[in-house]
């Protein structure tokens, strides 16, 4: 059966397990990390795509002022500054990726998997909005195994009268993708949730995906020891991390021949371009 991989969570009940474990310390932190939206949602769903689009936003919330500064403190983490690096990364390369394909008159389909609220897709096709050929030739695909998200993107998209096609489904599954391929995958967040073979086949399936000059946008990460340890502690999010170097290597097992991966100056994130070369 498909599975949500970024739900990570075992325990029922946080502070429970906390002091079934003797770190009645750590009890006042939960509650005080509840007040702050970002570590509220990390702990009630895990690695959700709202925890995502929040790091991504980066506009601080909270129940209370308590939890509205929290919430600024936790996203001028390095771990949550290099995570929206990601999503900024991958956005510029999409408008690189847009401009290259302006001038000519095949059709741009652009595909988010697992798509979250996609935020870096709508930023694009409002850039691309003032050009209406540009407009009337782009797609912009969405597949995600949760109904949720693809709800809220179907909405955004109506309301920004963007082109979509919305897909419920296994984004490791060879029958979910469209059989006419796409000019770019984006998939962030994802492959940190699988394991190394689980990596390696997904890559290879969106090579196969790709149309030819077709680039995988995709990402990895490493630690950071405090928010590692916070999200270990309260959220049970547990994760892949990964190296530049591991990247570049699961990616030419996968079959890809031409990279660029480009780790961020926090030195945490990665983001890794494929192009599919043949």
């Amino acid at each position: 059966m498909p599975r949500l991989v970024n739900v990570t969570r075992e325990s029922p009940d946080i502070p429970a397990r906390l002091r079934r474990e003797g770190k009645h310390f750590l009890l006042p932190v939960y509650h005080l990390l509840r007040m702050s939206e970002l570590g509220r949602e990390g702990i009630e769903h895990n690695g959700s795509f709202r925890f995502a689009d929040h790091i991504y936003r980066g506009e601080p919330r909270g129940s209370n002022l308590l939890g509205h500064v929290l919430d600024r403190i936790l996203l001028s983490l390095p771990s949550a500054r290099s995570f929206r690096n990601r999503y900024l990364g991958s956005r510029d390369a999409l408008r690189v990726l847009v401009e290259e394909r302006r001038k000519s008159d095949q059709p741009i389909d652009i595909l988010a998997v697992p798509s979250g609220l996609a935020r870096e897709l709508f930023d694009v096709a409002e850039e691309i909005g003032e050009d209406a050929a540009l407009v009337e030739r782009t797609t912009f695909h969405f597949i995600d195994l949760d109904s949720e998200p693809l709800s809220l993107v179907s909405e955004n998209a109506e309301k920004r009268k963007v082109k979509a096609n919305i897909t419920q489904g296994d984004a490791l599954s060879h029958d979910t993708y469209n059989e006419a391929g796409y000019d770019a995958i984006v998939s962030l967040g994802f492959a940190e949730f699988l394991s190394d073979e689980e990596t390696v086949a997904f890559y290879r399936l969106a090579r196969t995906k790709l149309r030819p000059g077709g680039k995988l946008i995709t990402s990895g990460l490493l630690p950071h020891k405090l928010s590692d340890y916070l999200m270990r502690q309260f959220a049970e999010l547990h994760t892949s991390y990964r190296s530049r170097e591991v990247l570049l290597r699961l990616a030419r097992e996968a079959g890809f021949e031409s990279m660029e991966a480009t780790t961020d100056k926090h030195g945490l994130q990665t983001l890794l371009i494929c192009t599919h070369t043949s």
